[in-house]
């Protein structure tokens, strides 16, 4: 094979909610034109991905030192058609394994059960290289006090062959400034709470995210844009002015 393979990571187009906001990112597979491919043509072979962090007082110049795995997510891949189109399946009933701690409510000692979890970005896929019930989410590991940065980066193995290493993959550069979540218990006059209602959390620049309250009528979107938002919610007419985490 005249080409090896890497992962791309951007953000999702028209998803940046304010000028500092990137809530997630859109994974990809490319081709490109040095080295030769761990993967065989109409073969399947086991594949690996693994997201690494690093967090940075400002954007990175050396964007490959840092880096530390946090999560990996195995499946298998195949080179489909004649262009050897690079397509990764998701294992069956397997979810994304986390090599590093991740703060969760109620996981560490004085943490209350009903914090909020860790901030997170969203996950999204390029159709035409990803198969399977992928992750929606990448929880993200505690903050150093002084990072202002988070870069996301992509190491993909092919049967235990590293085929891109980090450094070889596009990154996505997250500023924290604007990374927060929001969340609000709903209850009616009575105190009853708005269980299971959908709503829209409308922000200042015009975005929105649509979610719907659980059981005991909390709206969390997690991630969220920091700064003033208004709750709608859909089917009680609801409608309140509050703001994202800070």
């Amino acid at each position: 094979m005249a080409f090896a393979l890497r992962v791309v990571i951007t953000p999702p187009a028209g998803a940046s909610n304010g000028k500092s906001s990137v809530l997630g990112g859109v994974l990809s597979l490319q081709q490109f034109g040095s080295g030769k491919s761990q993967a065989e043509r109409a073969q399947s072979s086991s594949a690996k991905l693994t997201f690494h962090t690093a967090f940075f007082e400002k954007v990175a110049n050396n964007p490959s030192a840092g880096f530390s795995p946090l999560a990996s997510l195995e499946g298998s891949l195949t080179l489909e058609g004649i262009a050897g189109q690079p397509v990764f399946t998701l294992a069956e009933d397997t979810e994304l394994l986390y090599l590093a701690e991740v703060p969760g409510p109620g996981a560490n000692e004085g943490q209350a059960h009903d914090d909020p979890e860790p901030l997170s970005l969203r996950l999204a896929y390029e159709r035409a290289n990803f198969r399977g019930k992928l992750p929606q989410r990448l929880k993200l590991p505690k903050f150093p006090d002084q990072a202002m940065h988070l870069e996301i980066g992509l190491q993909l193995e092919i049967d235990g062959k590293e085929e891109a290493a980090v450094v070889l993959n596009d990154h996505l550069d997250v500023p924290l400034s604007g990374l927060g979540y929001f969340k609000a218990i709903l209850k009616d006059d009575t105190g009853e709470p708005f269980a299971q209602e959908p709503f829209v959390l409308e922000f200042s620049d015009g975005a929105k995210i649509e979610g719907r309250t659980d059981a005991e009528g909390r709206a969390i979107v997690n991630p969220a844009p920091r700064g003033n938002c208004r709750l709608h919610l859909k089917q009680q007419g609801f409608s309140d002015t509050s703001s994202a985490l800070e």
